[in-house]
């Protein structure tokens, strides 16, 4: 069975969350704030407490007095391969959307080299065209990848022609001490779609490779995936991104279309006919429609071919600080 780990249990508390918590923090705090807003599936109910804040010291010092408290927090990066639970979230949960979304641009120790630092808030997609407007190669794979660099660095995102690992030079990371840790390249156990850092940690910004190209393949490439995208993708629906990770050997997609689910409905949630491996909000949907229809497509897949799928999507409860 498919589940939101800790759902139930974080949202089940109400808990007493003070303005002092915020004195003199530079953070914007919202109250109530429907979370459906803020993923791309739309789909959430509200954060007791939506916090954003604005340098790495305010949100130090946040982790620092919501721990003392004894307040459960929660990371938001751009939503856009999460699922938020239906009850919302008890406590804090943080996004990085503001006061983390810097860009600069240095050479690199080698001839054509170049350094691209980002914040983590910085949207993937702002960060492919930037490059590319500066006839920089290496992020082409990761044009129309929808999310933030925080995120992608966490899940390691890519599609079938690269992904973040292969870019990355280090990244700057606070871990759940409130120690901030710059971690390089080849100290991260980088596997699919996963970065395995320590449990708790916060990317704050990370650092890619990259080299001067010629403008004129660079932009062919990105129009060879964009294309790519928009033949195989529902890129007009409201999604999550590839909801199940590729086996090894096999495609999810394939898998659940020779399930014959394409199409498969619970409530407002649809496994979509264009790509097998998406379910999208067909208009009102819910956590819970997504997490049967999730449940549903792992057995069906599991007794056609005795592959059992794991979840890409992630689980905002599950995303505790």
């Amino acid at each position: 069975m498919i589940a939101a780990k800790g759902s139930k249990d974080s949202c089940a508390r109400t808990l007493g969350i003070s303005t002092d918590l915020f004195q003199g923090l530079e953070v914007a705090v919202k109250r109530e704030a429907l979370l459906g807003k803020y993923t791309s599936l739309r789909i959430g109910g509200p954060a007791q407490i939506l916090a954003l804040p604005r340098t790495v010291e305010a949100l130090k010092e946040l982790l620092v007095r919501a721990r003392r408290a004894g307040l459960p927090v929660f990371l938001l990066g751009q939503g856009s391969n999460l699922l938020a639970p239906d009850e919302g979230i008890r406590g804090i949960v943080v996004s990085l959307r503001q006061g983390f979304d810097q860009i600069e641009l240095g050479p690199g120790v080698a001839k054509e080299h170049w350094l691209l630092r980002a914040g983590a808030g910085v949207k993937l997609q702002k960060l492919v065209r930037f490059s590319a407007d500066r006839n920089l190669e290496g992020l082409e794979f990761a044009d129309g990848i929808p999310g933030s660099v925080g995120g992608a660095v966490a899940m390691n995102a890519g599609t079938r022609y690269g992904e973040i690992a292969l870019v990355l030079d280090s990244a700057r990371v606070l871990d759940s001490n409130g120690e901030v840790r710059n971690w390089k390249r080849a100290e991260i156990p980088f596997s699919y779609r996963s970065s395995h850092l320590p449990s708790g940690s916060v990317v704050l910004e990370a650092v890619f490779v990259l080299h001067s190209g010629d403008p004129a393949e660079i932009r062919r490439r990105m129009t060879e995936y964009q294309q790519y995208r928009r033949r195989s993708q529902p890129l007009s629906s409201l999604s999550a991104g590839s909801i199940f990770k590729t086996p090894a050997g096999a495609s999810a997609g394939a898998l659940i279309d020779q399930a014959g689910l394409k199409g498969m409905q619970r409530g407002g949630a649809e496994v979509s006919t264009r790509h097998a491996n998406f379910i999208v909000n067909r208009g009102g949907a819910t956590a819970a429609d997504v997490l049967a229809l999730m449940a549903e497509v792992v057995e069906r897949v599991r007794l056609h071919s005795g592959i059992v799928l794991e979840p890409e999507i992630r689980f905002l409860a599950e995303q505790r600080v």
